[in-house]
């Protein structure tokens, strides 16, 4: 793997929490609701937007699209 490549992931990872939390309060949605579209769990909303969780591609879709709708 390039050395580019791993500085993109290692800066999406770095911001990926922020961006989601910032992007769900622009949509005015709540966690609660987030969760509920993307079908996870609030839990796993929090540990995204805190920087704790580990997520899958897929998971990180799904939110992305929950806020967006």
């Amino acid at each position: 793997m390039s050395d580019a490549l791993v500085e993109m992931i290692e800066y999406l990872a770095k911001s990926l929490p922020d961006e989601i939390k910032a992007r769900r309060k622009a949509a005015g949605l709540t966690q609660e609701v987030v969760a509920k579209r993307a079908k996870v769990r609030v839990e796993t909303i929090s540990r995204m937007e805190s920087g704790k969780a580990n997520p899958t591609l897929d998971t990180i879709l799904r939110v992305f699209h929950a806020v967006r709708r």
